[in-house]
Formats: C-alpha cells, sequence, structure tokens
C-alpha cells in the first residue's frame, strides 16, 4: 500500500538525495505508489517545479480515479512546499480546496493529511488558533490509522501554534513529544528539524548562553533539510550579532542567503533580509536599516503576517530614528490591524 514500501521508509528517515538518485534524477520510472514521496523528496530539497511536475503526470495519466492516498499525501507534500517558499496561492489550492474534500475520507490515513495541510496553511499565514486545532484533528486521525509519522507531524504543528499565542511551555512540551516520536522511530532528518525548532525559540525567549551553544552544535551537524539549515543560520546570525560578535553574524547571514537562492524560497529570502536588519540595527542602529526595510516590503507577501509583523517593528525603530512621526503612526496602525 501506499506508505508501506521501501521508498516510503527512506522518504521517512530522510533520505530524499537517496530517493531522488534511484527515481527522478536517473530518469528511471517507478511505481505508482511512490509517487507522492518522490514529490515530497523533492519538495524537501526546495525543488517544488519538477515536484508539481511528477504529481501533475500522475493525476493526469491516473483520472478519473486516482488513489486516495497518493492524491492526499501528493498535495499535501506539494502545499507544503509552496506555504514554505511563500507561495500561499497555490498552496491553498493544495492544502485547503482539497484539503476540505477529503477531510471526511474514510480512510483515516487521509484524514490526517487533510487535516495537516489546513493546519499548516494557516500557520503560515497567522491564523495560529485554528493551526492549532486543525492539527489536534490530524493527531487524532494518524492515531486512528496508525500513521505515526502524521502523528508526529501534527504534534510538531500544534507545539509551532501555541508557541506563537504565547503558550511557550506548552508548545515546547509539544516540540518535545514530537521529536521523541521521530528518535524512536528512528526519523533522524525529523528529529534534527524539531530540535532546531526548540533551539531557535528558546534563544529567543530564554536569553541563556547555553541557548546560542546548542545553535552552534546544531549547525555543526549534517541537515538534509535546507529549511531547517536556514532558520539555524539566521538565528545563529541574529544572537551573534546581539553578542557583539560582529564577523561571525555575518559569516551566517552570507550562508543563509546563499542557501535560499539555491531554491525557489521568497520566504527563505525574507528570512535571511529580516535577520540582516536584526544584525544591522545591532551594529549601526535603526538609521542604517532604511533601504533594507524598503526591500522587505516588497519581498514580504500580504499574507506573510508573521514576517509582515516583524518588518513593520523595524519600520516603527526607523521611523523614531528619522524622527517622522508620521510614519511611525500609520506604521503603528498597520501593526494594530495585523
Amino acid at each position: 500500500m501506499v506508505g508501506e514500501t521501501e521508498i516510503a521508509r527512506k522518504f521517512f528517515i530522510g533520505k530524499y538525495g537517496e530517493i531522488l538518485a534511484a527515481t527522478f534524477d536517473r530518469g528511471a520510472r517507478f511505481a505508482d505508489v511512490d509517487v507522492a514521496f518522490v514529490v515530497g523528496a523533492l519538495t524537501f530539497v526546495e525543488r517544488t517545479d519538477d515536484a508539481a511536475a511528477v504529481f501533475d503526470a500522475w493525476r493526469t495519466r491516473t483520472t478519473p480515479s486516482p488513489d486516495s492516498r497518493t492524491r492526499a499525501a501528493g498535495a499535501f507534500f506539494l502545499g507544503l512546499g509552496y506555504a514554505r517558499a511563500g507561495h500561499f496561492d497555490r498552496a491553498f489550492a493544495l492544502l485547503v480546496t482539497a484539503g476540505f474534500r477529503t477531510r471526511h475520507d474514510p480512510d483515516p490515513w487521509v484524514r490526517a493529511l487533510a487535516f495537516q495541510g489546513i493546519a499548516c496553511q494557516c500557520y503560515f499565514t497567522g491564523r495560529f488558533v485554528a493551526a492549532a486545532r486543525n492539527a489536534a484533528r490530524a493527531v487524532h486521525a494518524a492515531h486512528a490509522a496508525d500513521f505515526t509519522y502524521a502523528a508526529m507531524l501534527g504534534t510538531d504543528m500544534r507545539g509551532h501554534s501555541l508557541i506563537q499565542i504565547g503558550q511557550l511551555q506548552r508548545g515546547i512540551v509539544l516540540l518535545e513529544q514530537a521529536a521523541g516520536i521521530a528518535k524512536r522511530l528512528g526519523l533522524t532528518n525529523n528529529e534534527f528539524a524539531v530540535a532546531t525548532s526548540i533551539a531557535t525559540y528558546v534563544t529567543r525567549f530564554v536569553p541563556h548562553v547555553e541557548a546560542l551553544e546548542n545553535v552552534e552544535s546544531l549547525l555543526r551537524r549534517r541537515s538534509h533539510d535546507s529549511y531547517s539549515r536556514r532558520s539555524l543560520l539566521v538565528e545563529a546570525a541574529v544572537q551573534r550579532a546581539l553578542r557583539g560578535r560582529r564577523t561571525q553574524a555575518i559569516e551566517a547571514l552570507d550562508a543563509a542567503g546563499r542557501d535560499a537562492l539555491r531554491g525557489d524560497s521568497r520566504r527563505g529570502r525574507v528570512v535571511s533580509l529580516l535577520a540582516r536588519l536584526w544584525v544591522t540595527r545591532c551594529q549601526y542602529g535603526a538609521f542604517a536599516c532604511e533601504d533594507l526595510v524598503a526591500q522587505g516590503h516588497e519581498l514580504i507577501a500580504p499574507g506573510d503576517v508573521g514576517f509582515r509583523g516583524e518588518l513593520l517593528g523595524f519600520e516603527i525603530l526607523v521611523a523614531r530614528a528619522t524622527l517622522d512621526g508620521e510614519r511611525e503612526q500609520r506604521a503603528l496602525h498597520q501593526l494594530r490591524a495585523l
């Protein structure tokens, strides 16, 4: 069945490169039961155009009755890739429109990914309460299907969502549970991704020197997921700048920027730009952030609520540094509206 093949097992433990070397990159045919996991592997190395081509070709040749698991998993992985990159309109069609059609599917395996996809779209567009609610539904369906990978994803998403609405301790506990599930199953890549999330949250909210040391330690490990590595690099850049380690902060920023340019990740470029704003402010003051703030307004999508809120904070700092009261009030109004 879909989800029980050797390629699926390799996918769950994060061996994306091995999957692609044996299938897509070799030009070899692969079974329909493995299509979703080739799509997922391509997505997780930020090759969304290739992933879309594989998924669309499968849907074309299997109409009118494609396998429900492949359809659900392929839509989830590809939609998640679009959401991570900041292409929210494309993600909506795959995560929300398709998810609403399959959230009552008789197969709980399918329902788990449907609810997880809806949760992801909610999370990336700032609807954190709805993200937590749908992630909980995904966990319930995953347990009904004995689909532990999806249970881990849902627990992880619920933890992230609770942290975003201020429930730090509950959120960290859930992230630790997700990491424990990943470790027990040998899902090393997912365990690393969750550890990355915990480390970056702790550096922001618990200002101990050990927090930065944990980020630095994770950076020295090999990551199969460029998304996680980029998160570590930008967090390290900000924290190094706050501690006056200018050269090392710039090194991390440059590495994150190079990584973002390798994939179709507008959001990756946004993350790097926001980190550069933090570093610039620490080095030269808010006045020096003017040009970067302007770039941010061009780059950040209106639906990217978290990033837009952070950018408006810098807008206010620049307005105060330049004694522009009208600009400050305009940014404050927009921030309150968010």
